[in-house]
């Protein structure tokens, strides 16, 4: 007969004692840190403590800058906003106006005395608005800077274009626009931004322009804007009053080029992303990760 004999079970341990176990140091879990058989064993608080550090000052540092680029993405689209509302405004001003200046008019450098009288006027409203935008001081250095740099060459971008539609035998005409420099006095005042100008060029041509013909001549402006505004770059070694104006040209043209290559009307990039969307993308994305790093 086979009898049953209860299993025999260890005590438990009292509350309050610790069993008196003895456990091989073999059998012990062995903690590590990675490197810990490179660098020496009294050296791994300090080089734990250093890496926190280095890693806290990584993440800081990449904040910051997704900050500062969320900031200007924030100002280009705010930017884009403004212009499509007065883009509307600008075309439908276009479309109810005619060119009365005769081309033989025209005899001042392909231009009537009227259109260089809006063409000056222009370049000094442009450059004080945008001294006003940025709330700059109004000191007769600063306002010249601004002038320079902003005004003249924004005109300058205008007349890129202008260039090729004379070219591609379109008629044109530079005229005043009343309702864009209020909207540039009022957008400036309020918002710190510039969304129009003070002058339109009315572009009349015999047959529709084809695709091609009507990319190129809009990329010849944000085109000749990136020049500019890498020219401006060279005045910033000079130092002082040069490396101010260079800053200040750098930064305006800059904007100017990636906000005008923007895909969406009226930007002139739409009409370029239309022509072709290989040459678009080759314009607009490296000089909108400059402009990032650049403004950062």
């Amino acid at each position: 007969m086979v009898t049953a004999t209860a299993p025999m079970t260890a005590a438990p341990t009292p509350v309050g004692t610790v069993a008196n176990i003895d456990t091989p140091k073999s059998q012990e879990p062995v903690k590590t840190v990675p490197l810990s058989g490179v660098i020496p064993e009294e050296a791994l608080p300090a080089a734990a403590a250093g890496s926190a550090i280095a890693l806290t000052g990584i993440f800081a540092l990449f904040q910051s800058t997704i900050a500062s680029w969320g900031g200007q993405i924030t100002s280009i689209l705010k930017n884009a906003f403004g212009g499509v509302i007065t883009g509307k405004i600008l075309d439908r001003d276009k479309d109810r106006r005619s060119i009365i200046t005769d081309e033989t008019e025209k005899l001042c450098i392909g231009f009537a005395k009227k259109e260089l009288v809006v063409l000056l006027v222009g370049t000094l409203l442009i450059g004080i608005l945008f001294l006003f935008a940025d709330r700059q001081p109004f000191e007769p250095v600063m306002i010249a800077i601004y002038i320079v740099m902003g005004g003249l060459c924004l005109v300058i971008h205008e007349l890129a274009h202008l260039y090729f539609e004379r070219k591609n035998n379109c008629r044109t005409e530079i005229q005043f626009w009343g309702i864009g420099t209020l909207i540039m006095a009022l957008t400036a005042w309020l918002f710190g931004n510039v969304f129009a100008q003070p002058f339109l060029t009315l572009v009349r041509s015999t047959k529709p322009l084809e695709k091609n013909t009507l990319g190129r001549m809009m990329l010849s402006g944000p085109a000749i804007s990136t020049l500019l505004a890498f020219l401006c770059l060279l005045l910033i070694p000079l130092g002082g009053l040069f490396r101010t104006a260079g800053m200040i040209g750098f930064i305006m043209n800059m904007v100017t080029a990636v906000f005008e290559l923007l895909p969406i009307p009226p930007c002139e990039g739409k009409e370029v992303f239309t022509w072709n969307t290989l040459v678009w993308a080759a314009a607009f994305v490296p000089l909108f990760i400059i402009y990032l790093f650049m403004t950062m």
